[in-house]
């Protein structure tokens, strides 16, 4: 923690900054059956692994390639002369489907083979702490406290339900909450995968496509987005009265304080698809069903006769 008082004690002006940071970094000692890769799912249906070495947590899904424009894009087995194709209780590739990495190479998209730890990515921080500031003159105060978290790999659990109501058949999609798309891109034409769209095509899955593909399933690196932000938590602006002012003698009171205080007013955050990239779990799950924390602001009066 470092505190810097930038006035002389002497002066009107009182202004303190303090400033708080943490490095944590933890990593898997060991792991049972002669420190066998540890994979499990928690209890919202998320995958999640423990490997000897690595930071705890760490993900478990398909790599996402690219989102393809033109079945001719797909790589083509040299010894069938057939593309690559996912298993067989998925629909059949189609134009505006997320294509994931094939990582054994066998031109079949499966979770036998296919979905890994994803080592690149990690829900712990780099870097977090605190900065606050505490400013005074004669009767005035300004406080502001706020929290910064750096460097983690956050998973966006709240969207991902959402759109993936899309691809399961039936009709949940229309029916379950709505969340806001005007901020986000889906592939809707050819090009749209190569311009770099942030989603897969949204319409209704049906039988006649041959059921879901599972585009917006959760476990993909599709919804990996950086946790960084800066966020002011509570802020506050106040003025003491001094008790000699003839006002207060002729009321009778010893103390009055008059104050402005505002919780969460502002936040900064570098990923523009997480509603609050502040509220997630110790497994980088995002949560609060698409909604920021609140802002409140309370004017109060303290008084003393």
């Amino acid at each position: 923690m470092i505190r810097y008082k930038v006035f002389p004690q002497s002066s009107d002006f009182k202004l303190e900054l303090t400033a708080i940071f943490a490095q944590n970094k933890n990593f898997v000692s060991k792991l049972p059956n002669g420190n066998r890769d540890y994979i499990g799912t928690n209890s919202n249906g998320q995958d999640y692994g423990y490997i000897v070495g690595l930071p705890i947590n760490l993900y478990r899904m398909f790599i996402n390639d690219y989102i393809i424009d033109d079945l001719s894009q797909l790589p083509v087995n040299p010894f069938t002369g057939e593309p690559l194709t996912g298993k067989s209780a998925w629909a059949a590739i189609r134009p505006g489907f997320p294509i994931w990495k094939d990582l054994n190479g066998d031109y079949l998209l499966n979770e036998d083979h296919d979905l890994k730890l994803a080592t690149e990515f990690s829900p712990i921080p780099d870097i977090q702490g605190a900065f606050n500031v505490n400013f005074q003159y004669k009767g005035w105060y300004l406080q502001a406290y706020s929290q910064f978290s750096f460097g983690a790999d956050i998973k966006n659990t709240v969207l991902q339900p959402y759109l993936d109501a899309y691809d399961r058949t039936g009709d949940e999609w229309a029916i379950r909450g709505l969340a806001d798309l005007s901020e986000h891109s889906f592939w809707e034409q050819p090009g749209d995968g190569a311009a770099g769209v942030d989603f897969p095509a949204l319409y209704p899955t049906t039988a006649s496509i041959g059921g879901p593909f599972y585009g917006f399933r959760g476990n993909q690196s599709l919804w990996i987005e950086s946790g960084d932000y800066w966020k002011i938590t509570n802020a506050a602006i106040g003025y003491s009265f001094n008790k000699n002012e003839s006002f207060m003698k002729n009321i009778g009171l010893s103390r009055l304080r008059v104050n402005v205080n505002v919780l969460n007013p502002y936040q900064w955050q570098r990923s523009k698809k997480v509603v609050d990239a502040s509220m997630v779990n110790a497994n980088g799950n995002t949560y609060g069903n698409g909604y920021p924390q609140a802002r409140t602001i309370s004017v109060g009066i303290d008084t003393q006769f």
